[in-house]
């Protein structure tokens, strides 16, 4: 499956759901813009949901990388929510689940990051 992505707004949280295969940063540019773009309209507080990724390489976790540090720098707040086993194995390994704010559930997401 190609890479696809929703976007919500709930209150002053915007939440990604991304779906698919995240390998290319091409793939991913209409989200990468929609983010940017949200950044610009200084929202700062964000929820991505990994629960639909099939697939994600080392370019797909450097965007994840790069959208964590330009909310950061923009003084807001990213984390990611409903990750798969692969995934997660992903972060131990890269050793990236120190950096990443991680929670089991897009609920507990929005409690965290509004807390």
């Amino acid at each position: 499956m190609r890479f696809a992505y929703d976007r919500e707004q709930n209150g002053d949280v915007i939440i990604y759901r991304l779906k698919g295969r995240l390998f290319d940063r091409e793939d991913a540019k209409e989200m990468l813009e929609a983010f940017e773009k949200d950044i610009a309209n200084e929202e700062r507080k964000f929820i991505i949901s990994l629960k639909g990724i099939e697939n994600l390489n080392s370019s797909g976790l450097n965007m994840l990388i790069n959208m964590f540090t330009k909310a950061r720098n923009s003084y807001g707040e990213l984390l990611l929510a409903e990750l798969t086993n692969r995934i997660k194995e992903l972060l131990i390994t890269t050793k990236l689940q120190n950096i990443f704010m991680v929670e089991t559930t897009e609920s507990a997401a929005m409690e965290k990051i509004n807390s």
